[in-house]
């Protein structure tokens, strides 16, 4: 569950600020995922992943 969290509408993607740590740190696990050039079918899982991930808080 978000708490104080601001949804923002950037790029068709839905982004929420938020003050819960577990919420910011899987946004930047997702981000640190996304920050490949060409990836493979392993990291393109470790992509899918990480956005089930942010799903879940």
């Amino acid at each position: 569950m978000l708490k104080n969290g601001l949804p923002l509408m950037a790029n068709g993607c839905n982004i929420v600020f938020s003050d819960d740590k577990k919420v910011r740190n899987a946004w930047k696990d997702l981000y640190d995922k996304y920050y490949v050039k060409d990836p493979d079918e392993v990291q393109l899982k470790k992509i899918q992943n990480a956005q089930y991930k942010l799903l879940e808080h």
